[in-house]
C-alpha cells in the first residue's frame, strides 16, 4: 500500500496493472480525503510492527531494519496527514494506492521502483495455501472435453488471474472449516443426548434413539451439499469476476 500527497484536482479512482502468468499485478488507486483511512492504516502499521519485533527478538540487526521501516513508514503517514489536515495538498487529498502480486524477482523490481519515493507504508507479505481448490476438481468427460482439457479446478487461487478477487481459495477454506465446526458441535450435541437418552430407556423408546441416529447421518449430508454447493457458487462467481475485472487497457 503507498499513501503520497495528490496533484489531483476531484477525487479519482482507477484500476490497472499487468497480465501474464506469474509476472501479473493488480492495482487500485484513488485520490481521497478521508483522513480516516491514514488513521486505519496507522493502526495496521502498528499492529504489523509489533509482530514483526516479536519475530525478531533474539536478532538485533533484524531489529533494526524492522525498527527502521517502521520510522520510515510512520514519518511518510504523518507528512502526508499533516499535509492533508492543513490544506496543503490539493483539494485536501492524499492518493491511496492499492497493489496486489505474486511475490517472484519481476515484480520485486516493480516494488522496489515504487517504493523510491518513500510512499509505501504497508506490505503485506501474506501466503495463500491452495487446498481446497486442489482437492475440488471435476474429471467428468463432457466436461473435460468441452473446455479441452484433462482437468478442472474449482476454486479461486488456483484458476483466478489478477482481479481484485483474487483470494476465493482461502474464503472457500474459511467457510469449508466454519462448516467443520458446525458439524463438529452438531454432532457433539447429538451424541450427548445419545448417552443420556440411553440411561433413561423406560421413558426414552428405541425408535427415537433411531431417530437421533438418524439425524447424526442427515447432518454430514446437509454439510456435504452445502460445501459443494459453496465451492460451485465461489466458482461462478470467480468466472464471473474474471469477466468484469480485466485492467481497462484490456480488450477482450
Amino acid at each position: 500500500l503507498r499513501i503520497k500527497e495528490s496533484e489531483k484536482d476531484n477525487f479519482f479512482c482507477v484500476r490497472g496493472g499487468e497480465v501474464g502468468a506469474e509476472h501479473w499485478h493488480y492495482r487500485i488507486e484513488s485520490a481521497r480525503d478521508t483522513v480516516g483511512d491514514i488513521e486505519r492504516v496507522r493502526n495496521c502499521l502498528q499492529s504489523l510492527y509489533d509482530r514483526d519485533i516479536r519475530k525478531a527478538e533474539r536478532d538485533e540487526a533484524k531489529k533494526e531494519a524492522v525498527h527502521a521501516r517502521y520510522e520510515a513508514q510512520l514519518k511518510q503517514l504523518d507528512e502526508v496527514q499533516f499535509a492533508v489536515e492543513g490544506g496543503k495538498t490539493t483539494g485536501g487529498r492524499f492518493d491511496y494506492i492499492f497493489t496486489n502480486a505474486p511475490t517472484n524477482v519481476h515484480n520485486r523490481a516493480k516494488r522496489d521502483e515504487d517504493a523510491k519515493d518513500g510512499s509505501i507504508v504497508l506490505e503485506g507479505g501474506y501466503k495463500v495455501e491452495v487446498k481446497m481448490a486442489s482437492n475440488s476438481k471435476i474429471t467428468a468427460k463432457p466436461v473435460l472435453e468441452k473446455f479441452k482439457t484433462d482437468l478442472v479446478v474449482s476454486g479461486g487461487d488456483a484458476c483466478v488471474p489478477p482481479n481484485p478477487q483474487a483470494a476465493y481459495g482461502a474464503t472457500l477454506a474459511c467457510e469449508a472449516a466454519e462448516m467443520v465446526v458446525q458439524l463438529a458441535v452438531g454432532v457433539g450435541h447429538i451424541n450427548a443426548i445419545l448417552e443420556d437418552m440411553k440411561k433413561m430407556t423406560d421413558f426414552v423408546g428405541e425408535e427415537w434413539i433411531h431417530e437421533m441416529r438418524q439425524l447424526k447421518t442427515l447432518l454430514s449430508e446437509y454439510y456435504n451439499t452445502r460445501g459443494r454447493a459453496e465451492n460451485y457458487f465461489q466458482f461462478v462467481q470467480t468466472l464471473i469476476c474474471n469477466l468484469y475485472s480485466l485492467p481497462p487497457f484490456e480488450k477482450c
